[in-house]
C-alpha cells in the first residue's frame, strides 16, 4: 500500500508539473505575440511625409493659366486656391513657378508645397512649387515620392490634410522678400549667407537674359562656408574681370555650384565707402 500511495503521489505532482509548464509557455507564448503585435503598430514616415513636414505651405487648387520658358525649362503658373493644408494664402502673391511642372496643366487640380520667394532680377514676388500631387490621366501622380501610391485624389487629400495637421512643420520658412529690393547695407547683409571679397576672373555668359555669370577669386572670406560655389550669379554688366569688389550673397543650396546677389545692392566696390562699412559690420 505505502509503494502504491508513493506512486500515486509522485504521478499527481508531475501532472501538476506538467500543466504548470504548459500554462507558462502559453504564457510565454503570449508575450511573444503581443510584443510582435506591437512591433507592427510602429509606423516610420514615408518619404511623402517627411516632404510635408518640411513644406511651410501646402495648398490645394487648380491651375488656371501655366507658361513656360524654354530656355530655362521654368513654369509660370497661377492657381485657383481651395484649400489650405499648411500656411494661409490671401491672395498677394499670384505666380507660382517650377522646374519640374510634368503632372501640371491648365485646369488640372493639384496638391502643391509652397515656399514664398522674390526674384531680385524681375523684382517679382511668387511662390516656388516643389512636390506636386495630381490626378495624371487616372493616376495619381507625385513628382518627389516614390511612395505616392493613392487610388484618387480624395484619398489623397484626406492623406496630407490630416499629416499635416497632426505633425509640426520642420522645415526652413525663411522668406526671400524685401530685402531684395533693399539697399539697407545692415538688412542685406544679415539676410546674405554668404559676404567674402574676390577678384573677377571671368565672364562665363548669361544663364538668362537678366542675368550674367562671373568666375571669381577668392580675396577673403567674410560670412558664411564655400563649399563648391564656383561663381557668382549677379546683374548684367555689373562687376568687371579683373576688378575686386565685396559681395553680399546667398547659396542656392542642395549643392549648388553657384551663389546669387542677395540684393540689388550686392555688388560692392572694394575701395567704396559702402564696402568699407560692410568690412565693419564683418569684424
Amino acid at each position: 500500500m505505502g509503494r502504491k500511495y508513493i506512486a500515486a503521489t509522485v504521478s499527481v505532482i508531475l501532472i501538476i508539473l506538467l500543466l504548470a509548464g504548459c500554462g507558462a509557455l502559453s504564457s510565454a507564448g503570449k508575450e511573444n505575440s503581443n510584443t510582435v503585435t506591437d512591433t507592427e503598430l510602429i509606423r516610420y514616415p514615408t518619404s511623402l511625409d517627411l516632404l510635408i513636414s518640411d513644406a511651410p505651405n501646402i495648398y490645394y487648387g487648380t491651375c488656371v493659366e501655366k507658361s513656360v520658358d524654354t530656355e530655362t525649362n521654368t513654369a509660370k503658373m497661377a492657381f485657383k486656391i481651395a484649400d489650405i493644408y499648411r500656411g494661409s494664402f490671401d491672395g498677394s502673391i499670384t505666380e507660382f513657378r517650377s522646374i519640374d511642372h510634368s503632372g501640371i496643366e491648365k485646369g488640372r487640380n493639384c496638391i502643391i508645397f509652397c515656399w514664398e520667394r522674390a526674384s531680385v532680377f524681375d523684382q517679382t514676388d511668387f511662390y516656388t512649387v516643389g512636390t506636386v500631387i495630381c490626378d495624371k490621366n487616372g493616376t495619381i501622380f507625385c513628382n518627389t515620392a516614390s511612395d505616392c501610391s493613392f487610388r484618387n485624389m480624395e484619398e489623397a487629400r484626406k492623406y496630407v490634410s490630416t499629416y499635416a495637421l497632426e505633425h509640426p512643420f520642420t522645415g526652413d520658412a525663411a522668406v526671400l522678400g524685401d530685402y531684395c529690393r533693399s539697399e539697407d547695407l545692415n538688412d542685406i547683409f544679415e539676410y546674405s549667407s554668404n559676404v567674402f571679397t574676390a577678384e573677377i576672373t571671368g565672364d562665363l555668359g548669361d544663364p538668362a537674359p537678366d542675368r550674367t555669370a562671373y568666375g571669381y577669386k577668392l580675396l577673403s572670406n567674410l560670412k558664411g562656408k564655400i563649399d563648391n560655389e564656383q561663381w557668382i550669379v549677379a546683374m548684367n554688366g555689373s562687376m568687371e574681370v579683373g576688378k575686386k569688389y565685396l559681395l553680399l550673397l546667398s547659396n542656392n543650396g542642395g549643392g549648388s555650384s553657384f551663389f546669387v546677389i542677395t540684393s540689388v545692392k550686392s555688388v560692392l566696390p572694394l575701395d567704396s565707402d559702402d564696402a568699407k562699412y560692410v568690412l565693419s559690420l564683418a569684424r
